[in-house]
């Protein structure tokens, strides 16, 4: 069967070795991936794979360990290669975010115990003296050319033992793999935006299942129909270590043959409106705060792709139109997923789009969707509730964390911690999440309502709401603003005052020149209010 002919339900019993083999056979010689240092054919890509995996050999039998890859966008030909290798020889894949502070990058070595680490120069050439020396990694790691990666031992969360340098464009013969669909493949820490990072597993045919739905729906359904194919460039600038990376552009780009055009280490919004026009984008798939950007720049001529895909965080009514004038022909649609759930589990385009742009829209099969209270029981139409899902392929546990686990599969619900309600057109809004809920005297806010609220105001580029202590209320709220141009506190206060409850309104508008954010355009709240505690 053809790789892009592929299933949901076939999916399910392949392994992603078997996907990426039937892809590299079908069409070896079509350019797959387009990175800062290098790009690779699909027959490239099958050759260097094999031969990361030889080299792992060095470091004893893998099936079942785990292997952490410390890259960055710019090494993206490196990193796919590696990758496979690791699901190649039926390990788990470890991915660290390329920004992480030592102390970060440690407490999950620690936790995951990887048997080895794939780490760039351009990622130790970051660090400090004390910081490489902390990881055991020495200096003479910086000499070399820029895309050059070392596969280190590890023990006690950091290197123990002499490097290995992998020259990536390394090749072998590839071999068959022991890779079975239930296997664990991937270990996706999140970010942390909450609390300690938490290690959601994902398997073999998870990934598989996941690049058919991404490619057959979440991709198709925008645009009329019309599934990922080998005549598409998928571009996107969603860093490469990040489970949306992983589930909506590796593997679909492998299932469907297309093209995918990897953004540098940094996001620059010239540079990737450029890129769509050099590339002949057709769909591309970033998050918020990209389109945003990139809506403040001159018009880009040549730069029309046919889709622009956003997620990770709620867009407002404000960017959709934006997006709309900006990109006239393409659709725009919004997903929602969780690291624990797969990104695109619901979808918002066409006509609820255009008349609700900030909801998430409606399930894409096969997930499935309820609203429950605090009681377990399915709330009424319109009523808040957390938002469950469940769908084939979701995780299946947090790695080494049976508590959590717990806490958070209800059977085969996965219990997101979001609060939602459902309207009279069926359209799934989110209001916040739990642990953000502000608690202001008994009053229960959500930080999203007061943003939207104040994101209307023509000088709010965007906002960010978060709970401080307060001795008598027990909760106040504060705001974050990035404005676009002079506006005074009290001015946004009278404004949000004529559109939300004055209990609503934050007791400090404090402005600032950029929003913290992880990987997936997500606010990291937590380093708002350290920064207002700063200022106390």
């Amino acid at each position: 069967m053809a790789v892009a002919h592929t299933t949901f339900e076939t999916a399910s019993e392949m392994t992603a070795p078997e996907l990426f083999e039937q892809r590299a056979a079908e069409t070896p010689e079509a350019l797959a991936v387009h990175a800062v240092l290098g790009e690779l054919t699909f027959g490239e890509w099958r050759a260097r794979s094999a031969g990361v995996r030889e080299l792992l050999h060095d470091f004893g039998e893998l099936r079942g360990e785990r292997v952490a890859l410390w890259m960055t966008n710019d090494e993206a030909a490196a990193y796919v290669c590696a990758f496979q290798a690791v699901v190649d020889a039926a390990a788990m894949s470890v991915a660290l975010d390329d920004r992480l502070a030592v102390p970060e990058a440690r407490r999950i070595l620690l936790e995951a115990e990887p048997r080895a680490l794939l780490v760039s120069k351009l990622v130790v050439a970051r660090l400090g003296e004390g910081e490489r020396a902390e990881l055991g990694l020495p200096a003479f790691y910086l000499g070399g050319s820029a895309g050059e990666v070392f596969a280190l031992p590890v023990a006690g969360g950091s290197v123990a033992g002499a490097p290995i340098a992998w020259d990536a464009s390394m090749t072998a013969t590839p071999t068959p793999s022991p890779a079975r669909p239930a296997d664990r493949a991937m270990i996706a820490y999140t970010s942390g935006s909450t609390g300690r990072p938490k290690g959601p597993v994902w398997t073999q045919s998870a990934l598989c299942q996941y690049a058919e739905r991404v490619a057959h729906a979440t991709y198709a359904a925008p645009r009329a129909g019309k599934p990922l194919s080998e005549a598409d460039v998928l571009q996107s600038p969603i860093p490469l270590y990040t489970t949306a990376s992983i589930i909506e552009n590796l593997y679909p780009t492998i299932l469907s043959g297309c093209s995918l055009v990897y953004e540098g280490r940094r996001f620059d919004a010239a540079a990737s409106e450029q890129r769509m026009a050099t590339y002949g984008t057709t769909v591309y798939n970033g998050v918020p705060p990209h389109y945003a950007l990139m809506c403040e720049l001159p018009h880009a001529p040549g730069a029309a792709p046919e889709l622009m895909l956003t997620g990770g965080s709620a867009i407002t009514a404000d960017l959709y139109r934006r997006m709309r004038a900006r990109w006239p022909s393409a659709a725009i649609a919004n997903w929602y997923g969780l690291n624990e759930s797969g990104t695109g589990q619901t979808l918002n385009y066409g006509e609820d789009m255009e008349r609700a742009p900030s909801s998430i829209g409606r399930p894409i099969w096969p997930t499935e969707v309820r609203i429950v209270n605090d009681g377990g029981g399915t709330v009424e139409q319109g009523e808040e509730g957390e938002l469950w899902m469940r769908a084939p392929g979701q995780m299946t546990e947090y790695f080494r964390d049976r508590a959590e686990t717990a806490r958070r599969l209800h059977g085969d619900w996965l219990r997101t911690g979001d609060r939602a309600f459902l309207d009279e057109d069926g359209l799934i809004h989110v209001v916040g999440r739990g642990e953000e809920r502000i608690n202001r005297g008994g009053f229960k806010l959500y930080p999203a309502e007061i943003e939207a609220a104040l994101e209307e105001h023509e000088a709010v580029r965007e906002a960010s709401v978060v709970a401080i202590p307060h001795p008598v209320l027990g909760d106040d709220s504060v705001a974050f603003v990035v404005a676009s141009r002079e506006v005074e506190e009290e001015t946004l206060r009278n404004h949000c005052r004529e559109r939300i409850a004055a209990n609503k309104v934050p007791s400090r508008i404090l402005f600032v020149a950029e929003l913290p954010r992880g990987a997936y355009g997500k606010v990291l709240r937590r380093e708002l209010v350290a920064r207002y505690a700063g200022l106390a």
